[in-house]
């Protein structure tokens, strides 16, 4: 019985890590990168980091700042949205 239990938390355990450690969805609220900021990056240096404003229909702005990683590819680093109206 001890060992049922002990399997079924291990299998608990590992399920959960797994949801946690999932991307977030891609909608309005979760920003991602795009092919934009894909080719942004392809003139900044390795290191290099910049930041990206975006507007939405809905009167929002979204800063998003990006890291240039060793390989050339962006990777998010901060965001925030603005002018909730």
């Amino acid at each position: 019985m001890k060992k049922v239990i002990a399997i079924a938390a291990v299998t608990l355990l590992a399920g959960t890590g797994a949801v946690f450690a999932a991307q977030p969805m891609m909608n309005h609220y979760a920003p991602y990168i795009s092919q934009s900021d894909k080719a942004l990056a392809a003139n900044y240096e390795p290191g290099s980091v910049y930041s990206v404003t975006q507007n939405d229909n809905l009167g929002r702005t979204l800063v998003k700042t990006i890291k240039v990683q060793q390989d050339g590819t962006p990777k998010l680093i901060d965001f925030q949205y603005t002018n909730f109206n």
